[in-house]
């Protein structure tokens, strides 16, 4: 039990200091432009149980987010804007080592494992492929193919890998 209470509190207090400024709104008529292929987009915390945590989804394509959307569900593929919500922020990060090679390597592992449609699954080891969570499924096809092609990640030795460790993470930046 305090295991549970000191993950609840290190997530409410600890992923709380992103910069106000980094955060964008969606106004209604925006269209989000200029998104590649492995962009992460990490929605705000909410006050609810589903959202609690923030949530992340990766771009496929220029239009497409997939994500792994909560208990019960499997993989989903929607269009941005349906993904993006009116009054919830967001941030778009992108890979630091991001390069032809590497985007065609990482298509190619989250085409796989899309196929493969596993279960909403959240256990303590990232490197299971059983089921993933949504962090833990962005984290998962950046890690394969950072070892396919040789390069080591800074977060491959965490338990749990959260929304907003991908910020905290020197792997990657804000886009926007």
């Amino acid at each position: 039990m305090k295991a549970i209470l000191m993950i609840y509190l290190i997530l409410i207090l600890g992923c709380s200091n992103i910069p106000k400024k980094a955060w964008k709104e969606i106004d209604s008529k925006e269209k989000i432009l200029n998104l590649e292929i492995g962009d992460i987009i990490l929605k705000e915390k909410k006050l609810n149980f589903l959202g609690i945590f923030g949530h992340v989804g990766v771009m496929q394509t220029n239009r497409l987010v997939v994500d792994y959307p909560k208990f019960g569900k499997k993989i989903n593929i929607v269009d941005i804007d349906y993904w993006l919500e009116k009054d919830r922020k967001f941030i778009v990060l992108r890979y630091i080592g991001m390069n032809k090679k590497f985007k065609e390597k990482f298509l190619q592992n989250l085409n796989k494992y899309m196929e493969l449609n596993l279960p909403y699954k959240i256990h303590f080891n990232i490197k299971r492929e059983n089921g993933f969570y949504c962090s833990q499924f962005i984290w998962y096809i950046y890690y394969k193919t950072a070892m396919e092609l040789g390069i080591t990640l800074d977060s491959d030795n965490y338990f749990l890998f959260f929304p907003y460790d991908f910020v905290f993470s020197k792997n990657f930046y804000i886009v926007f």
